[in-house]
């Protein structure tokens, strides 16, 4: 529903197709806006699309899956 561009499981509904297509671009829309807003504060943006993850989305528990980010900016002052 966030418009993951070529990936192979993304697909609209055929039932009430407008809607979906306008709801999906305003989550794009959304989630570029998210991301730029979070960039403006210095941070980096990392995305994970769940189709990415292929098999190790079965094979692993999400705390096998987590990394350590790194850390985090300080504000000024």
């Amino acid at each position: 529903w966030h418009g993951h561009e070529d990936c192979p499981k993304a697909r609209l509904p055929k039932r009430n197709a407008e809607f979906w297509a306008e709801k999906v671009a305003g989550n794009v829309a959304r989630d570029a806006r998210k991301e730029d807003a979070l960039r403006a504060l210095g941070l980096d943006v990392y995305v994970v699309w769940e189709c990415a993850l292929g098999e190790l989305r079965d094979a692993h528990t999400p705390a096998e899956l987590s990394f350590p980010l790194p850390p985090l900016p300080r504000p000024p002052g």
